[in-house]
Order: structure tokens, then C-alpha cells, then sequence
């Protein structure tokens, strides 16, 4: 929550979240199927939007959104 907070001080919030392909590609299960993840995710304060990403990778999904800043483990890359 702490990182969404810090997140709204520069904009809109979106959120990427791993499709149940993704995770058991590279988790091997998962306990939560994607659209309750998705759910999740949506009811969290100051989350704008969610994404389904297909790939743990986010090359594609940055060239999608073309953000402007990135957060990531509460620090902020441009």
C-alpha cells in the first residue's frame, strides 16, 4: 500500500497483473485465479487501472502504456 500511496504522488496508477498463464510459466501454480488477482488489485486505494500482462517481462507492456515514471520496490525510475 505503501508504494501505491508513494505512486499517486505522480499520477495515475496502474497495475500489471500476471495472467494465470504467466505464473504457472514461471511459478508453476498459482492460489488465486487472474480475475480475482484482478479484483484485488481494483479495490486497492488509489489504483486507476489494472493490466493483465501475459509475459513476467514488462517490455511489452511498457511499450503499450509508454509511462512516465515506473515504480518499483518504492523508487521511482524515469
Amino acid at each position: 500500500l505503501n508504494i501505491l500511496n508513494e505512486a499517486s504522488k505522480y499520477g495515475e496508477v496502474i497495475v500489471g497483473v500476471l495472467s494465470d498463464q504467466a505464473v504457472i510459466k514461471y511459478l508453476r501454480f498459482f492460489t488465486i485465479d487472474e480475475k480475482e488477482r484482478i479484483k484485488m488489485i481494483e479495490n486497492l486505494p488509489n489504483v486507476s487501472k489494472v493490466v493483465l500482462q501475459n509475459n513476467i517481462f514488462y517490455d511489452e507492456i511498457f511499450d503499450e502504456l509508454k509511462p512516465d515514471f515506473v515504480m518499483q520496490w518504492g523508487h521511482a525510475a524515469t
